[in-house]
């Protein structure tokens, strides 16, 4: 678990550089991480922002540009990767990806009300660290 968290802070965090990288600003802090899924500056990520951003993440992970997430493309463990590939088929897709209890939108949205806040995404953060 470790691991993927590792992986999916860096992704999260790469994908805000990438955003940022114009700009030439250092790695983002899980604040900038917010604001750049927050696309519209409305103080929340709703689900579809969440969702994009989850494909961008996915944009990265697949390094062989094949269109999914391939076994050797993630550092997770058997288990949690039999989590992701619901259909079994060894790969993650797009669908799958955003469908991953562990990495949906409703593991950030804390309270269920379908938006996430900073205070929400900063302990959904602090608990996949945990």
């Amino acid at each position: 678990m470790r691991l993927f968290v590792g992986l999916f802070l860096s992704i999260l965090t790469a994908v805000a550089s990438t955003a940022m990288a114009q700009t030439r600003l250092p790695t983002p802090s899980t604040e900038q991480i917010f604001e750049q899924f927050d696309e519209d500056g409305d103080g929340v990520i709703d689900e579809i922002e969440f969702r994009v951003n989850i494909i961008r993440v996915m944009g990265l992970l697949d390094t062989n540009r094949n269109g999914v997430v391939d076994r050797d493309e993630v550092a997770l463990t058997d288990e949690r990767f039999a989590q992701a590939d619901r259909n079994g088929d060894g790969k993650i897709d797009g669908v799958e990806l955003i469908e991953t209890p562990f990495l949906g939108f409703q593991a950030f949205d804390l309270n269920g009300d379908g938006q996430v806040t900073l205070d929400e995404f900063l302990q959904a953060v602090e608990q996949l660290r945990n």
